[in-house]
């Protein structure tokens, strides 16, 4: 799982085996892309902001599904995120603000009860 931080991030890696690579190939790579960043800065994950990439780039094999593992791969980067955000960062407020913004990204809407 530490792959994607160890090797260069100058090139860009495809996965090879002799037997077919599982589905699970992308969103393996992916899982060990995360990194708790909120308490270097904003709970808001800000990415690919004029920074060099911290890990390694895959070539999506034939056998994934990239948006299926881009999917999964972002709401388990955000479940990490609100579970390791500490515990004074993540009061009820914090809590509905990341409830609205998944809300608004996906089209729902979000009702809250006093």
């Amino acid at each position: 799982s530490s792959l994607p931080s160890r090797l260069p991030t100058d090139a860009t890696y495809a996965l090879e085996s002799s037997l077919p690579l599982p589905p699970t190939a992308a969103l393996s790579w992916g899982l060990g892309c995360y990194s708790f960043d909120a308490c270097k800065g904003s709970l808001t994950r800000k990415r690919n902001e004029g920074a060099p990439p911290k890990f390694a780039s895959l070539v999506v094999p034939g056998a994934c599904d990239a948006t299926d593992t881009a999917t999964a791969l972002s709401g388990t980067f955000l479940c990490r995120d609100l579970i390791n955000a500490p515990a004074a960062d993540m009061g009820p407020a914090e809590l509905e603000s990341a409830t609205r913004s998944l809300a608004a990204a996906c089209g729902a809407s979000v009702s809250t009860v006093e």
